[in-house]
């Protein structure tokens, strides 16, 4: 299941879904987040991907939806732009509290859309900072078919163990 934590995001990208942005307003509480993991559960949900816009705008919301689906007994995973990987003291703060909070696995979006507003390396920050505490990472790169340049936005990610670009066209 997908949860949607803020549509907001500090990107504006053009192939974005879900019509994100800096300016869009009204996201859910985080009560009512809150009870959608408890109706997931409930449900039989074994999975959550938490997303947005860029969930990590609610970063202590983010927090403790991981560790409520924890508590339930539900997997988390979470989908970023990657923008609170600027500096290696942040990213390892951050990912170490999203590790200890209980989450499984971290998909950060690299890619030529992204790339407008910051390169692969941010990405490549958070990448190291989960190797330390064993987070699987995936990379998503989404770009189309005819275009070059990914050997340049993979090349930040090689020997890094626990980290996975996958690569698909729109």
């Amino acid at each position: 299941m997908a949860l949607m934590v803020t549509r907001r995001c500090n990107m504006k990208c053009g192939h974005c879904s879900v019509e994100s942005g800096p300016d869009v307003r009204g996201e859910p509480t985080e009560k009512e987040l809150l009870d959608r993991v408890h109706q997931a559960a409930a449900g039989d949900v074994r999975s959550i991907n938490i997303t947005g816009g860029e969930p990590m705008l609610r970063p202590r919301t983010v927090l403790r939806l991981i560790r409520a689906a924890r508590r339930l007994g539900v997997a988390t995973s979470l989908t970023t732009n990657g923008s609170w990987g600027r500096t290696a003291v942040r990213a390892a703060r951050v990912v170490r509290a999203l590790r200890r909070a209980g989450l499984g696995s971290l998909a950060v979006s690299v890619d030529r859309y992204h790339d407008e507003f910051q390169g692969p390396e941010p990405a490549a920050v958070i990448a190291r900072a989960a190797e330390d505490v064993d987070l699987p990472v995936r990379i998503s790169l989404v770009m189309p078919a005819t275009e070059d340049g990914l050997a340049r936005l993979v090349a930040p990610f090689e020997g890094l163990r626990r980290t996975r670009p996958t690569a698909w066209s729109p």
